[in-house]
Protein backbone atom coordinates (compact mmCIF):
# COMPACT_ATOMS: atom_id res chain seq x y z
CA UNK A 1 0.00 0.00 0.00
CA UNK A 2 0.81 3.08 -1.09
CA UNK A 3 1.41 6.21 2.15
CA UNK A 4 2.27 9.11 0.07
CA UNK A 5 -0.74 11.98 0.66
CA UNK A 6 -0.84 12.39 -3.23
CA UNK A 7 -1.52 9.25 -3.92
CA UNK A 8 -5.12 7.42 -2.72
CA UNK A 9 -8.45 5.76 -3.92
CA UNK A 10 -11.98 5.54 -4.38
CA UNK A 11 -13.55 7.72 -2.32
CA UNK A 12 -10.69 9.98 -0.37
CA UNK A 13 -9.29 10.96 -4.05
CA UNK A 14 -12.68 12.52 -4.79
CA UNK A 15 -12.98 14.23 -1.35
CA UNK A 16 -9.25 15.45 -1.59
CA UNK A 17 -9.89 16.79 -5.80
CA UNK A 18 -13.14 18.13 -4.55
CA UNK A 19 -11.36 20.11 -1.80
CA UNK A 20 -8.90 21.09 -3.98
CA UNK A 21 -11.66 22.34 -6.72
CA UNK A 22 -13.54 24.58 -4.15
CA UNK A 23 -10.20 25.95 -2.81
CA UNK A 24 -9.48 26.88 -6.36
CA UNK A 25 -12.48 28.62 -7.11
CA UNK A 26 -12.45 30.48 -3.75
CA UNK A 27 -8.66 31.72 -5.37
CA UNK A 28 -10.58 33.66 -7.87
CA UNK A 29 -11.82 36.24 -5.64
CA UNK A 30 -7.94 37.30 -5.46
CA UNK A 31 -6.93 37.14 -9.53
CA UNK A 32 -8.94 40.18 -11.50
CA UNK A 33 -8.78 37.95 -14.39
CA UNK A 34 -10.36 35.30 -13.43
CA UNK A 35 -13.01 37.52 -11.48
CA UNK A 36 -13.67 39.57 -14.55
CA UNK A 37 -13.82 35.93 -16.80
CA UNK A 38 -16.52 34.60 -14.14
CA UNK A 39 -18.41 37.93 -14.59
CA UNK A 40 -18.65 37.49 -18.34
CA UNK A 41 -19.12 33.87 -18.35
CA UNK A 42 -22.02 34.25 -15.98
CA UNK A 43 -23.63 36.98 -18.12
CA UNK A 44 -22.94 34.71 -21.47
CA UNK A 45 -24.31 31.73 -20.15
CA UNK A 46 -27.82 33.60 -18.78
CA UNK A 47 -28.27 35.13 -22.72
CA UNK A 48 -27.58 31.96 -24.16
CA UNK A 49 -30.41 30.21 -21.96
CA UNK A 50 -32.48 32.36 -23.21
CA UNK A 51 -31.87 32.93 -26.32
CA UNK A 52 -34.42 31.42 -28.78
CA UNK A 53 -31.76 29.13 -30.49
CA UNK A 54 -31.82 25.30 -30.87
CA UNK A 55 -30.81 23.01 -28.25
CA UNK A 56 -27.79 22.44 -30.11
CA UNK A 57 -26.95 25.91 -30.57
CA UNK A 58 -27.28 26.27 -26.65
CA UNK A 59 -24.98 24.01 -26.48
CA UNK A 60 -22.45 25.49 -28.85
CA UNK A 61 -22.65 28.91 -26.89
CA UNK A 62 -22.39 27.35 -23.71
CA UNK A 63 -19.33 24.80 -24.16
CA UNK A 64 -17.42 28.28 -26.17
CA UNK A 65 -18.48 30.07 -23.17
CA UNK A 66 -17.32 27.73 -20.67
CA UNK A 67 -14.03 27.20 -22.59
CA UNK A 68 -12.87 30.69 -21.64
CA UNK A 69 -12.95 30.29 -17.42
CA UNK A 70 -10.82 26.80 -18.40
CA UNK A 71 -7.98 28.17 -19.81
CA UNK A 72 -7.85 31.13 -17.56
CA UNK A 73 -7.99 28.97 -14.59
CA UNK A 74 -5.06 26.68 -16.38
CA UNK A 75 -3.39 30.21 -17.34
CA UNK A 76 -3.25 31.31 -13.57
CA UNK A 77 -2.11 28.06 -12.56
CA UNK A 78 0.92 27.88 -14.81
CA UNK A 79 1.51 31.42 -14.16
CA UNK A 80 1.27 30.88 -10.49
CA UNK A 81 3.78 27.18 -10.81
CA UNK A 82 6.21 29.62 -12.78
CA UNK A 83 6.23 32.12 -10.08
CA UNK A 84 6.58 29.77 -7.48
CA UNK A 85 9.43 28.09 -9.04
CA UNK A 86 11.74 31.47 -9.54
CA UNK A 87 10.62 35.08 -9.36
CA UNK A 88 13.75 35.97 -12.06
CA UNK A 89 13.74 36.14 -15.06
CA UNK A 90 14.22 33.14 -17.64
CA UNK A 91 13.14 32.68 -21.06
CA UNK A 92 11.51 29.43 -20.17
CA UNK A 93 9.42 30.69 -17.83
CA UNK A 94 8.14 34.05 -20.46
CA UNK A 95 7.54 31.26 -22.64
CA UNK A 96 5.39 28.79 -20.29
CA UNK A 97 3.45 32.29 -19.56
CA UNK A 98 3.03 33.73 -22.84
CA UNK A 99 1.89 30.45 -24.62
CA UNK A 100 -0.60 30.15 -21.51
CA UNK A 101 -1.81 33.59 -22.19
CA UNK A 102 -2.27 32.39 -25.88
CA UNK A 103 -4.66 29.52 -24.84
CA UNK A 104 -6.89 32.18 -23.21
CA UNK A 105 -6.48 34.37 -26.17
CA UNK A 106 -7.58 31.00 -28.62
CA UNK A 107 -10.32 29.99 -26.28
CA UNK A 108 -11.94 33.50 -26.64
CA UNK A 109 -11.50 33.37 -30.42
CA UNK A 110 -13.30 30.55 -30.32
CA UNK A 111 -16.01 31.69 -28.33
CA UNK A 112 -16.51 34.70 -30.26
CA UNK A 113 -16.88 32.61 -33.52
CA UNK A 114 -19.40 30.54 -31.91
CA UNK A 115 -21.32 33.43 -30.81
CA UNK A 116 -21.10 35.36 -33.56
CA UNK A 117 -21.87 32.91 -35.77
CA UNK A 118 -25.15 32.01 -33.84
CA UNK A 119 -26.17 35.38 -32.74
CA UNK A 120 -25.33 37.60 -36.04
CA UNK A 121 -27.73 35.28 -38.19
CA UNK A 122 -30.23 35.49 -35.24
CA UNK A 123 -30.03 39.42 -34.69
CA UNK A 124 -30.14 40.14 -38.88
CA UNK A 125 -33.29 37.66 -39.30
CA UNK A 126 -35.12 39.45 -36.30
CA UNK A 127 -34.42 42.76 -37.59
CA UNK A 128 -35.04 41.93 -41.45
CA UNK A 129 -34.40 44.03 -44.11
CA UNK A 130 -34.71 47.43 -43.75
Amino acid sequence: MNDSPWQSNGFTRLSRAARSGLRGIRYRAHDSAIRQVSAATLVLLLIALVLPVSRIEKLILVQSTLLVPFAEYINSAIESAVDRTSLDHHPLAARAKELASVAVGVAVLICAVAWGGIVIPLAVSRLGPG
